[in-house]
């Protein structure tokens, strides 16, 4: 018997991006991104959606799953439960939301593409190494990192200490006017939902160095 999935959604503050996260994989190891029914090719989870005619993007990564809406294309209450019903109709029918082809196109990208994550702050291993760090840090990569990828950045776990969890902001984070909201709005209260032994999450980043921010 098919193991139940159950799906959570998240509305993004743009309002119209809407966060979609699974209680199982959907992408691992890996993040895609669609903007066409053509991309869509080897993905019954990305072809699916883009027979929504309000679907502009999508993005997969781990458990999560990102989804851009068309302008005037109504509201997420009207919306979401037609991706999430395509999510568990894929899972019932037992078929792989991604082809083995296209993931190993992924593959190959992810070879050919060089990722620079520079920290410039020391990194405290003993601490994020823990067993409580270990899954925050996976909260991190399959949930919050898709969404910080679409804005070309990414966070970085540096410290965990008394309860608060110190992060680190590059890319297009870093010096990101929005960058105080994402983090008390957005992961914050995601990782204090998730771990109530967590009492806040820090922003150690240098922000009047961002070279290339997402909001100015």
């Amino acid at each position: 018997m098919t193991q139940p999935i159950e799906i959570k959604g998240t509305l993004a503050k743009s309002q119209d991006v809407f966060f979609f996260t699974a209680s199982l994989p959907l992408l691992d190891q890996f993040k895609a991104e669609c903007h066409s029914e053509e991309e869509a090719e080897g993905s019954e989870l990305f072809f699916s959606l883009f027979q929504l005619p309000w679907v502009k993007e999508a993005a997969a990564e781990g458990r999560a799953l990102i989804v851009k809406k068309k302008d005037n294309a109504g509201s997420w209450n009207e919306l979401a439960p037609s991706v999430a019903a395509i999510i568990r109709e894929i899972h019932q029918r037992n078929d792989p939301f991604f082809s083995e082809e296209f993931i190993h196109q992924l593959k190959e990208k992810k070879k050919s593409e060089v990722v620079k994550r520079s920290v410039p702050y020391p990194i405290n291993k003993d601490h994020i190494e823990t067993p409580l760090g270990i899954r925050i840090q996976k909260i991190l990569t399959d949930v919050i990192s898709p969404s910080l990828a679409s804005h070309g950045g990414y966070a970085e776990m540096v410290d965990l200490n008394e309860g608060k969890v110190y992060l680190y902001f590059g890319g297009g984070c870093q010096g990101c006017s929005q960058a105080s909201v994402t983090v008390k709005d957005g992961i914050e209260r995601l990782l204090l939902k998730e771990f109530p032994e967590l009492t806040s999450v820090v922003d150690v980043t240098d922000h009047s160095q961002g070279k290339n921010p997402y909001f100015k």
